[in-house]
C-alpha cells in the first residue's frame, strides 16, 4: 500500500521569506528527450494538472484555469493513461484513483514519473547585477524561482557590502526598496515579482549567464 505523502526536497522552491515552499519541476514526455514544460503548484495534483495544462493548447485556450479537484484528477488520469500507461496499469494507481485519495495518488504519480526520469528539478539560473547599486556592483546571484533569485540578490549584496544600512530591516525591505528604486528611475513595473524580474532581465539590469 502506497502511503508516501512527500516528494524530494529538490522539487520544492521557496515562495516567501517565511520559508513557505511550493512544488516545482520540469517534465519531458520521452526518455531521452527535452524537458518541455514547467509545473508549479502548492499541491501535487495541481502540479500534475499544470503539466497537462501547459502541454495542451486546447486546455489553455479554454481558460480552464484550475478546476475542481475531481475535474483535475480526471484530466490528469486521462493524460497518464495516454502517455504513461506503464504507471496507470498498476493496481496501486487504480486503487488510489478509485478511492479518491487524490493527494496520495498524485504523489504516487510524481514518484513514478521521477523514478522513470520524466521529471527533473528546476535548474538554477545565474545572474549578475550590471550596475553599481547601494555601493556594490556587479554582484553574482542565482535562484530556481523568482523569489529565490531576488532573495539571493539581497543576500549577495549584504555579503559583499561594507555599508549595511540598506539591510537594517531585512531581506524583504531591501528588495522592496530596490523595486522602488527601479520603478522611480527606470519605470519598471514593481507590483508583480515575475513582471519585475522580467523587466530587470529585458533591460539588461540583470545579466543572465547562459
Amino acid at each position: 500500500m502506497y502511503i508516501k505523502n512527500n516528494i524530494r526536497e529538490s522539487f520544492r522552491v521557496r515562495t516567501d521569506n517565511r520559508g513557505s515552499k511550493e512544488i516545482c519541476f520540469q517534465y519531458r514526455s520521452n526518455v531521452p528527450g527535452n524537458f518541455l514544460v514547467e509545473a508549479r503548484s502548492s499541491t501535487p495534483l495541481g502540479a500534475l494538472y499544470n503539466i497537462v495544462f501547459n502541454l495542451n493548447n486546447t486546455l489553455r485556450n479554454s481558460n480552464a484555469g484550475m478546476p475542481k479537484l475531481a475535474d483535475q484528477a480526471k484530466i490528469v488520469d486521462s493524460f497518464v493513461r495516454n502517455y504513461h500507461s506503464n504507471i496507470s496499469i498498476k493496481d496501486e494507481y487504480q486503487r488510489l484513483m478509485h478511492s479518491k485519495k487524490y493527494s496520495t495518488w498524485s504523489y504516487y504519480i510524481i514518484d513514478k514519473l521521477d523514478f522513470h526520469n520524466f521529471l527533473k528539478p528546476m535548474p538554477y539560473r545565474y545572474f549578475s547585477l550590471a550596475i553599481c547599486w547601494n555601493g556594490v556592483g556587479p554582484i553574482p546571484f542565482k535562484g530556481r524561482s523568482t523569489h529565490d533569485i531576488l532573495r539571493d540578490f539581497a543576500i549577495s549584496n549584504r555579503r559583499l557590502n561594507t555599508n549595511l544600512e540598506a539591510h537594517r530591516f531585512g531581506i524583504e525591505k531591501f528588495i522592496d526598496n530596490f523595486k522602488k528604486f527601479c520603478c522611480r528611475y527606470f519605470g519598471f513595473d514593481s507590483w508583480d515579482d515575475e513582471v519585475f524580474l522580467r523587466c530587470c532581465i529585458d533591460t539588461g539590469l540583470f545579466k543572465e549567464k547562459n
